[in-house]
This record gives structure tokens, C-alpha cells and sequence, in this order.
């Protein structure tokens, strides 16, 4: 479109505007009564009027930059966009006019003057038979000006993708114009192709500015993919047409369901890959568990959204994003699964499901809401068979011929069809002996399987399992080392989720060994004195003992494991160096984990020797053995594998654990099943004693749960491990005390103080009471036991317990600069804090700050530092007014790293942004304050639950900042709500908690605000007497409490001091 014969246009239509809005004007003066309807038309010319002058802005500008026409990657955009602009604008130039029509025929023409005074501007409409029309033109006029603000969005976003504007003004016209498409209304038939003009253009202009960004599907494309061409095309339309007058506003799902094997993955991925233009992402979850979508979400919500890794942190990101999204559900076979609970809140975004259970089809929502796959055409399975089978083009009859008999035997089954083509590839056979090798092979299989008490139901997956039985069989009868390494790999990853099996976890499982070897051997270096409790000759004898019982029970042979991952070199590595991950169908994961076990008898080829289901399960045993040790063997646990790198590593083995924790638990029962039917049967098989060699898998396990945020389910493996170590070792045995406190501190990740605190008191007082114990590990037990008695609000005793002269003990065993002792600065420092000595405090954060500044194993942005320069932030919001300023800069930097390094939604950082809160209400910032706290409660909420402690201590905080800025209801509301919650938290002792006084002191100073002195004396008794249940009687607060009930009662002892307390307490 030529700009300026569209400049032209725009400056008529702004002529019309004009004149209308004065004729108007003169029609309001005549009216008898205010005319809101005048009011509400000559508003709506005026609104027309002011978006035209803009685009007329915009255009110009751009004619004035680009006198010669513009070139470049936006041409064709900006060509496209004033082309439906023209449109736009004559069309609402026709509906101006047109009303012009109407009003002059109220004015009675432009010579004879008004008709005089009259009552409404409707009524001479409905005197003049015209209101019909006028409704009408009043929509068109109204669906005139969405299209043309639209398009202002759309020419303003490709004006700043033209110049050199900052990433944040593109940003901000990419939020606007989503925004506009976000809250389209339908539109009449009469409008819709000129509106659907206009989505169309501004959509366009959004993936020109957007593209796509983030692409993960289940698995690459294959080359071979053939056929569905016509469902492709389909599903594009389904999912990007635009608006119509008659579509809702809905999430737009749609469901691939049929037998497995069938391509209904590969599909999804084609679709995903052929259009991920028009999808700012691309994204997908494993659905065949719950288990394994909530780790899918989870990966999702880190990778992709920076928000902590969780399920609800990823589906709230993906309801609010304002971009394309397209997500693949992908085995959403279990009909235990709750699909609808995987689905993002909203009406946003696209998900195409897979699924063998067609009871799931409902879920459809847009076009025929599902597809049916079972088998191929004819003619694409015939293709997919001879490009699997690299047979050269072209394809003569003959050869075409005997594929699609081949094809026909297998059902056109992509899966089967892949499988048999990679037989004919390899030289297993031809196509004119296949259909006999596999008749063979399937009768084999289906008498087999009858032996073996395991019949098959369906024919489609025995149609699988022969066609890939033939590659494996050949496998087998291969000689030499690199077939024996392939076959016990892949036995092996059987017991592996099929999906996502890492090349590291090998290279990892062979190196983990040796590598915490070493660090055993070299952990402390020989000219370090070692300072311990004198030792015992009867320690010393039970000791000895229980390495001679150890050494009698435990298995003396090398771990179960394949060949392959004995020696960390193994040439069988390079056979996976291709790619960095192994995945597998999910059919013939199942099928090498469940198949019988058969060999070849070498004079009667089609004569098999089956074993017996018992020696079956047997090595399922064996194998899924080598599985949970080559797992547990690539775990690192503390003080190794601490990089970013090994917590995404750890992460990322989630489902494999599971998985192989799954199996265990089946085979166990299996081998149980058989004893019964078996006296003597497969007992060789099963180890029925818990080892130490189980109890060491578990505690890596728990690793990974933990890492993932499953805190039950480390507790669960954790305590396990507990109960086993401290039944075979003493409470102070190294081993005891590592997993004890690791259960401690997993205990204090849930919330659950006071079971952490049982626990590090009954592991001190064994270290304390135990003969040999370094006095080392005792010192760092009583830091650890002092944080937790700080959580509690027992200040005294973790004073009492950590006092100065036990940190002066720990320095000069460890030295002023080892980073033990700096985390004892802080700990103690905090505990100081507490008691309101806040210099003293001050100086123990800043040596902890500087120390931990200069550390090369710690450094300036180490979580540890963050926390100290955090601390000493809020030190020095309670000490005085001068230091607020550089207090905020502290927490300024804190969560600028931690955002950058644990992301926005952390709870690390969400922490830090309350507590930035807190010193901008102590400056009076009142507005920035509540706008900090609400979106961090709002988040926690979320992903934690309204009753969560952080939950809490946000609102209670929140309620402290509306009070100040004298929103008093709101307050109140949010403060007693907050105390009543608090009263029913498992970490209440007798409905106590440090945080709960805390908001009660605050309602307190709410009502003494407000003059309700008796609402405010009515909290003190209960804050007196919930210190007191906490164990603070000589705590300065039951001081100050006293003081206040005193001036509560008589004004006269408000004194400045009491004054400038009641400021401090509140911050």
C-alpha cells in the first residue's frame, strides 16, 4: 500500500471526526436535558479521532525515515499492515459518514437550522424511524474503532522492530498488542473479514518480533517419517485460525489417541516442528505417571520460565503468558491419571495429547477434538518400510510389491514397520524372506509367552515385539565385546525410564566411585591435629567387632553391574557419544524388560529353549539391581557434587529413580509369589536382608527427591536409611550422624522444627557422651542445633548453646578463616539479633561478610554470603535511620543475585524481597512496600499452600504495612486471619510461635493507633503468655511488653524511649 495515499485517507477520516463531533455539539446544546447518549457517541467519535491522529503520527514518521520505501526482514509485515489499515480506515470512514447522515437529518439540514428544543436524542431517532440504523452503526463504529486501535498496536510493534529502540520498548509494544489480541471481543459477520484482517496482521507482526524462543519435543523428527500429511494440514487450521463470530474463548486442546505404536509421538512432534514459527514456545511432559508430569513441569518451570521447579510454579507461567504456546502431553495412557489436572488454568495457549485410552478424547476442545491412529494407508506404510530399509529410489513394482505384503502381515504399524525395515538394513533378511523369519518369530513368542504364564492380549504390540525381537536375537548371535556391552546395556536400561536415559549417568556410574574414594583417602590432610574425646579399649573393641560382623554379612564381590562400567574407559562408551541422551519406545522398553528368555538351538533354528517365570524374574532381579547401582553409583553426595551442574544432573534422574524403584518393588513381590508357589525356587535370586549397600542407594535417592523438592519422600527414604544405620552403628558413628542430620535438616526444609531439634539434641548428646568423637563434628552439631533453635524462637538456649567462648574454641581448631567458622560469625550474629543487641550483632555479620568475601571456597555470591550481607542488612534496619538507605542497597544486590542465580520465584528470593519490604515501610515507602509483598505472597501461595509459614510471615508483614499507611480494615483483616492460622501450625508449641507474637504485636500497634486503647490492652496478656510458652521469660521483649501494658493503662508513662522502641519492634 502506497503511505502516502494511506496518509491521505487518514486525514480525511480526521476531517469527518471533526465536523461530527461539532454537529453533535450543536444537538447537545438544543437538547432539553443532559443526552447521555450524545455524551457516549461524541466520546466514542473523539476516541476515533485520537487513535487516527496517532497512526497518522506513526505513518508519517515512518514516511520521513523511509522516504525510498523500506527494505529489511519487517517489509512485507509493514506492507501487509497498512494494506488492512487502508481497509480499516475506509470502513470506518463509511460508518462516519453515514452517521454524519443521521445527525444532519436531526438538525433538519444545514440551511434550515435545529427544530427547537426537544427531550432526547433516541426518541427523534425512533420519530425519524431511523434507531434501527443507528443501532447498527453505532456496533459498526465500535467494531471500526477495535480494529484500528489493533492496528495502531500492530504498526506502532513493527515500528520499534525498525529502529534501534531498546529490548524494553519492544518488550513493552510486544505486551501491548498481546494484550489487545488477549481481549478481542467476536465480531459480527458483517465485520469479521475486515477484523480477521487485522488479528491476522497483528499476529504476524507478534512472531515477527517474537519468533520462536524455546523448542523442546519428546524426540527429534526421523527422517522417516511418512504420511498424515492431510491431519497436519488440519490440525493447522484447528489451532491457528483466527477468530470467528461464533468461537469461544477457550484453551484449544486436541486429543492423538490409538494402539501403541502407531506414530501418535511422531506426529505431534512433525506438527510441532513443520509450524513452530507460529509458537513463541514448544514444550512437553512425560503424563505416563504422575509422578513423571510433575517432574516434567518441574524441569519445564526451571528451564524455561526461571521460576522455582515445581508443577505449579510451570502450569501459572504457561496460563499467564501472553505469548504462542503449543505443550505436548505426551503417554497419557493410565486412566488413574487425573489429564485434566494437567492442563494449564485458562483459556490460553494449545496442547496436543497422546493417549492409548480413548476415554480421553472428551478433552478435545477445538475442530473435530481428536484423531483415531491404528495403522498407516497402505501406501505411505509401504513407503515408511522401504526408506526404513534404505532401499534406493526409485521403487520398482516387484520391490513395492513384496513391501506391501510385508506391510500388510504387520498391519502398517509405523512402529513394526520401522523395526522390520532396520532387519531388512542390516542384512537379517530380504524382503522376500521376512514375512517368513517373522511368522516364525511371532509363533515363537506367542508359545513362549503361554509357557510363561504371561499371555498377550493384543495382537498389535506381538506384532511390535516379533518385528524388534529379529534385531535383537541377531544382536545376541553377534560375537565379540561390543555386542556382549550392547545387550547388557541395553538389559539395563529396561529398568531405566525409557525416556532421557543420560550419556553422563554411565561416565558418571564409572567415575563416582573412584572419585569419593579419593576425597576419603585425602579429606584431611595428615600434619592437621585432630582433636577428640579420649577413647575407650572397650570402644575400641566393639568397633573392631562391628567391622568383622560388617565384613561377614555384607557381599564381598563387585557391584552388580555391567562389564561395560567397570572401567571408566570402555571403547562401548563411543558407541553413544552420537547424542547425549537414549531413549527408547515405550512398547519395546516394556518388551525388553518382560520378554522370556530365549535362546537359538543351533541345529534346529526354529526350536527355542525357554527358561522357567522364576529364573525370569530372576534376572529381572539381576538386572534391575545393575540399574539401582549404576544410579546410585552416578549420585555425588555432599561435600561432593555441589556444582549447578550436578543439582540439574540429579534433577533430571527423578524419573529414573522412580522407575527403578518401581521394578524393585514388583520384583521383590514376584520373587515372594514364587517362593510360595516354589519352596525352593529362585531364592538364589533375592537379597531378603536390608544391606549396607541398599542403605547407601537409598541415601542417594533421598538426594535426588530432595533436590526435585520432594521432602516427604526423602524423609521417607531417609528415615529408612536412619533406622538401619543406627541399628548396625553407634548414634555417634560418622555414617550415624551424617544421615541423622541430613534427616535434621530435611525435617527443617518441611517446616518441622521441633522434630529437627529432638534430632540434633539426641545426635549431640551421643557425640558428647561417646568416647573418640572429634570435638570437630560436636562444635559443628551445636552450630547446626543453634540455627534451629533460632527457627523455634528459643533464643536462650541457642545462645546458651553457642555461646562466644564455644566460638572461640571452634576458631582455633579451625582457624578465623575457614568458612565453618564464618557461618558460626553468622549464626551467632543472628542469635545476638534476637536479643536486640544489635551492635554486637553488626560486628559479627560484617566478619562473617568480609571472610566470606575473600574465601576462594565461598565468594562474593555464594548463597552463604547473601545470607550474612541479608542479615547484616536487617541489623542495621533496627540500629538507626541513617543506616535504612544503605540497608535497601544490600538487599538491592541480594536479590539481584539471587534472581540471577536461583530465580524470581525462589523462596531464598522471595524472602529477600519481604525483607527489602520491611526497610521501605521503616522509610515510610508505604505504596512500594505493599506492591513488593503482594506478588511474593500471591507466589507463595501458589506453590506452598495458604497455610505455609512463609505464607503467613508475608501477611502478617503485609498487615503491618497497611496499618502504617492507616488502611485500618484491611489491616485488621489481614492480621487476624493471619494469627487464627497461625495458632493451628504443627511448629506452634501450645498455638505459640515466634511469628504469631509477632502479628499479634502488630495488630496491637494497630488498634493503639487508631485510639483503641482497649482493643490493644486486651492482645498484651496473650503476648505475655505466649512468650513465656516459648521459653522467653527473660527475654527483653517481656520487658518492653510490661512497659507497654503500663503506658497503655496510665498515658503519662509513654516516655520518648518506649516511643522509639515501639518504632524499632515494629520493623
Amino acid at each position: 500500500m502506497d503511505p502516502f495515499s494511506l496518509l491521505t485517507g487518514t486525514v480525511g477520516l480526521l476531517a469527518i471526526c471533526t465536523q461530527l463531533v461539532l454537529s453533535l455539539r450543536d444537538i447537545h446544546a438544543a437538547a432539553a436535558t443532559v443526552d447521555r447518549e450524545i455524551q457516549a457517541l461524541s466520546a466514542e467519535i473523539e476516541n476515533v479521532k485520537s487513535v487516527v491522529e496517532i497512526i497518522y503520527a506513526a505513518l508519517k514518521k515512518r514516511v520521513d525515515r523511509h522516504p525510498n520505501g523500506l527494505q529489511g526482514a519487517t517489509a512485507k509485515s509493514w506492507h501487509n499492515a497498512t494494506k488492512t489499515l487502508a481497509g480499516a480506515i475506509a470502513g470506518c470512514e463509511d460508518k462516519l459518514t453515514k452517521l454524519s447522515l443521521l445527525v444532519r437529518e436531526i438538525k433538519g439540514g444545514e440551511r434550515s437550522g435545529l427544530l427547537g428544543k426537544f427531550d432526547d436524542f433516541r426518541k427523534q431517532l425512533r420519530k425519524l424511524s431511523k434507531d434501527e440504523d443507528y443501532r447498527r452503526l453505532r456496533a459498526e463504529l465500535t467494531n471500526s474503532l477495535i480494529t484500528l486501535q489493533l492496528m495502531l498496536n500492530t504498526i506502532q510493534l513493527l515500528d520499534v522492530q525498525d529502529s534501534s529502540s531498546s529490548g524494553e520498548q519492544l518488550s513493552e509494544s510486544i505486551r501491548h498488542l498481546n494484550d489487545k489480541l488477549d481481549n478481542l471481543p467476536m465480531q459480527s459477520e458483517s465485520f469479521e473479514e475486515i477484523f480477521n484482517a487485522a488479528q491476522r496482521s497483528a499476529e504476524d507482526a507478534l512472531l515477527l518480533a517474537t519468533a520462536n524462543k524455546h523448542f523442546e519435543i519428546p524426540h527429534s523428527v526421523s527422517s522417516l517419517y511418512t504420511g498424515r500429511e492431510a491431519q497436519l494440514e488440519e490440525l493447522m487450521h484447528t489451532f491457528l485460525a483466527p477468530k470467528t463470530a461464533t468461537a469461544t474463548r477457550v484453551q484449544k486442546r486436541f486429543v492423538i489417541y490409538g494402539i501403541g505404536g502407531a506414530g501418535k509421538t511422531e506426529f505431534c512432534c512433525k506438527f510441532a516442528q513443520d509450524y513452530r514459527k507460529h509458537f513463541w514456545g514448544v514444550f512437553h511432559i512425560d503424563a505416563s505417571t504422575d509422578g513423571r508430569a510433575k517432574h516434567g513441569y518441574s524441569k519445564l518451570a526451571k528451564q524455561f520460565a526461571g521460576r522455582e521447579p515445581n508443577e505449579k510454579a510451570a502450569k501459572n507461567w504457561l496460563s499467564n503468558l501472553r505469548l504462542s504456546w503449543l505443550l505436548i502431553i505426551d503417554n497419557a495412557d493410565d486412566p488413574n491419571v487425573r489429564l485434566e489436572a494437567l492442563f494449564p488454568e485458562g483459556e490460553r495457549g494449545h496442547i496436543l495429547i497422546t493417549t492409548r485410552n480413548p476415554a480421553f478424547k472428551v478433552h478435545g476442545t477445538v475442530g473435530k477434538r481428536s484423531y483415531r491412529f491404528d495403522k498407516l494407508e497402505s501406501e505411505p506404510a509401504t513407503d515408511l518400510l522401504l526408506q526404513a530399509a534404505a532401499k534406493p529410489r526409485p521403487w520398482d513394482k516387484a520391490t513395492k510389491t513384496l513391501a506391501h505384503d510385508i506391510t500388510t502381515v504387520l498391519g502398517c504399524l509405523p512402529l513394526a514397520l520401522v523395526c522390520a525395515g532396520k532387519a531388512i538394513r542390516v542384512g537379517l533378511c530380504t524382503l522376500h524372506d521376512y514375512i517368513r523369519y517373522y511368522r516364525s518369530t511371532s509363533e515363537r513368542i506367542g508359545r513362549a509367552l503361554r509357557a510363561s504364564g504371561n499371555p498377550l492380549d493384543q495382537d498389535d504390540f506381538l506384532t511390535v515385539y516379533s518385528t524388534y525381537e529379529l534385531n535383537y536375537l541377531a544382536l545376541k548371535e553377534r560375537k565379540g565385546e561390543a555386542a556382549t556391552d550392547a545387550l547388557q546395556l541395553l538389559n539395563m536400561f529396561a529398568f531405566l525410564n525409557n525416556e532421557n536415559v543420560r550419556w553422563d549417568i554411565l561416565t558418571k556410574a564409572a567415575n563416582g566411585p573412584l572419585i569419593e574414594r579419593n576425597f576419603k583417602e585425602g579429606v584431611r590432610p595428615s600434619s592437621q591435629p585432630i582433636v577428640s574425646n579420649p577413647t575407650s579399649w572397650r570402644t575400641k573393641f566393639r568397633a573392631k567387632g562391628m567391622e568383622v560382623l560388617e565384613y561377614l554379612v555384607s557381599e564381598h564381590g563387585l557391584p552388580v553391574l555391567p562389564d561395560a562400567l567397570r572401567i571408566s574407559d570402555s571403547r562401548v562408551f563411543d558407541e553413544f557419544r552420537d547424542s547425549d541422551c537414549y531413549s527408547c519406545h515405550a512398547i519395546i522398553h516394556d518388551w525388553l524388560r518382560e520378554r522370556p528368555e530365549m535362546m537359538r538351538d543351533i541345529s534346529d533354528p526354529s526350536r527355542i529353549r525357554l527358561c522357567q517365570p522364576e529364573m525370569r524374574t530372576g534376572r529381572q532381579a539381576l538386572w534391575c539391581q545393575a540399574a539401582a547401582t549404576t544410579l546410585a553409583q552416578s549420585i555425588l553426595l555432599p561435600p561432593l557434587g555441589t556444582q549447578a551442574t550436578d543439582e540439574d544432573f540429579r534433577r533430571d534422574l527423578l524419573p529414573h529413580v522412580e522407575h527403578v524403584r518401581k521394578q524393585q518393588a514388583r520384583i521383590v513381590d514376584q520373587l515372594h509369589r514364587n517362593r510360595q508357589m516354589n519352596r525352593f525356587g529362585a531364592f538364589w535370586a533375592v537379597r531378603p536382608r536390608f544391606t549396607r549397600s541398599d542403605a547407601v542407594q537409598l541415601a542417594k535417592y533421598s538426594f535426588v527427591y530432595a533436590q526435585a523438592g520432594l521432602w516427604k519422600e526423602a524423609e521417607e527414604l531417609q528415615t529408612r536409611v536412619r533406622d538401619f544405620v543406627c541399628v548396625a552403628r553407634e548414634l555417634d558413628h560418622p555414617d550415624a550422624v551424617r544421615i541423622q542430620l541430613a534427616l535434621a535438616q530435611t525435617y527443617w526444609l518441611r517446616g518441622k522444627y521441633d522434630d529437627a531439634a529432638k534430632l540434633q539434641e539426641q545426635i549431640l548428646n551421643a557425640c558428647k557422651n561417646s568416647p573418640g568423637v572429634e570435638r570437630e563434628r560436636i562444635l559443628a552439631i551445636m552450630v547446626t542445633l543453634a540455627g534451629t533453635y533460632s527457627a523455634q524462637g528459643r533464643n536462650k538456649e541457642g545462645l546458651k548453646i553457642l555461646s562466644d567462648s564455644v566460638v572461640d574454641e571452634y576458631t582455633r581448631l579451625l582457624g578465623t578463616d575457614h568458612e565453618e567458622i564464618l557461618r558460626a560469625y553468622d549464626m551467632l550474629g543472628r542469635l545476638h539479633q534476637r536479643y536486640f543487641r544489635w551492635a554486637k550483632a553488626k560486628i559479627l555479620h560484617t566478619k562473617a561478610l568480609d571472610g566470606m568475601r575473600r574465601s576462594k571456597a565461598i565468594g562474593p555470591t555464594h548463597r552463604d554470603t547473601l545470607l550474612v550481607l541479608d542479615n547484616l542488612a536487617m541489623t542495621d534496619l533496627m540500629l538507626e535511620d541513617s543506616l535504612l538507605a544503605g540497608a535497601q542497597e544490600m538487599m538491592d544486590e541480594v536479590i539481584k543475585v539471587r534472581k540471577e542465580r536461583l530465580g524470581p520465584e525462589n523462596p531464598f528470593t522471595l524472602m529477600a524481597i519481604a525483607n527489602r519490604a520491611r526497610i521501605k515501610c521503616a522509610r515510610g515507602l508505604y505504596k512500594e512496600s505493599e506492591a513488593e509483598l503482594r506478588p511474593a505472597i500471591k507466589i507463595v501461595t501458589r506453590d506452598y499452600g495458604a497455610n505455609y509459614i512463609g505464607t503467613l510471615y508475608g501477611r502478617a508483614r503485609l498487615g503491618h504495612v497497611l496499618a502504617c499507611d492507616q488502611r485500618w480494615e484491611e489491616a485488621e483483616s489481614e492480621l487476624c486471619d493471619t494469627i487464627e492460622k497461625y495458632a493451628g501450625m504443627h511448629e506452634a508449641r501450645n498455638g505459640h510461635h515466634p511469628d504469631r507474637l509477632m502479628a499479634m504485636y502488630f495488630l496491637l500497634h494497630c488498634y493503639r493507633l487508631q485510639g483503641r486503647i482497649d482493643d490493644a490492652r486486651a492482645i498484651l496478656p496473650k503476648l505475655i503468655e505466649g512468650m513465656k510458652a516459648i521459653g522467653g521469660h527473660e527475654h527483653p521483649l517481656m520487658r518492653h511488653f510490661m512497659q507497654t501494658q503500663e503506658a497503655l493503662e496510665d498515658p503519662s508513662k509513654k516516655t520518648d524511649f518506649l516511643r522509639r522502641e515501639w518504632i524499632i519492634m515494629c520493623r
